[in-house]
């Protein structure tokens, strides 16, 4: 993969690889999706880690475009998806909004317990978000061990 901190420059490669496992086409490119997305999935995730607030919303929305490219890719990387005190609510909405998209049956405990104390945040729109994530991931039943 590209070996640059240059967010752009990154996510313009992802999408060119993405692209040519399209046009090569062939009876995998299911496979050949998921190769690409791996291969890219820990310097996305350092990338959203440690870029400024305005590329990070930028990431992060490829991120989801990717999970839904993908489903079960970014799953092992949940907790990087957390929210953090410090950021700024736009990408505290998005956190939230991919987080139950990466929920399945091992993960889904943790997820729901931390969108739990996301619902009583003092911000009411986090709270209305982290309680439709909650729901997505019941609707989609992959509440994991004890659920219903």
């Amino acid at each position: 993969v590209l070996r640059t901190n240059n967010a752009g420059a990154f996510v313009a490669t992802v999408r060119a690889f993405l692209s040519l496992a399209e046009s090569i086409g062939g009876n995998d490119v299911e496979g050949m999706r998921r190769q690409v997305v791996g291969r890219i999935r820990a310097p996305l995730v350092t990338l959203v880690a440690g870029s400024p607030p305005e590329q990070v919303h930028c990431l992060l929305r490829h991120v989801d475009s990717l999970v839904e490219l993908c489903p079960g890719i970014f799953d092992d990387e949940y907790r990087q998806f957390y929210v953090r005190y410090t950021e700024p609510s736009h990408i505290k909405y998005l956190k939230i909004a991919i987080l139950p998209k990466l929920a399945n049956p091992d993960n889904a405990p943790d997820i729901v317990a931390e969108l739990g104390e996301y619902a009583a945040d003092a911000d009411a729109q986090m709270g209305r978000i982290a309680i439709r994530s909650m729901s997505r991931i019941a609707v989609r039943d992959i509440g994991g061990e004890g659920s219903v």
